[in-house]
């Protein structure tokens, strides 16, 4: 016979945390499983399955996610003159690349 919960809860956890660095990119349908951690400056991309870490500065793809290529620095500015910049308001602009 099942364990019987008077007020319907229980202990038990089912996920583990995730962690997603700054910068990275989780595009539409991806999973990831509990526990991993996806690094700084990262791109998943659409229906990955994501079921161990990723380093910094890497695309990764794939059931089950597998690491394409690490992104180097033209790879940063094509994505800040291609997506980024107009999102940033011009006065910060002026003072670099990055947005902190």
């Amino acid at each position: 016979m099942p364990q019987q919960y008077p007020d319907g809860f229980h202990d038990l956890e089912y996920a583990k945390p995730i962690h997603i660095g700054s910068g990275s990119w989780i595009c539409s349908s991806a999973t990831i499983c509990g526990g991993v951690t996806i690094g700084k400056n990262c791109i998943v991309a659409a229906g990955a399955v994501v079921n161990r870490d990723v380093p910094d500065d890497c695309i990764v793809a794939g059931v089950p996610a597998k690491v394409l290529r690490k992104l180097d620095e033209q790879d940063r500015i094509h994505v800040w003159d291609t997506y980024m910049k107009n999102e940033v308001p011009l006065s910060e602009r002026e003072s670099g690349r990055s947005r902190s």
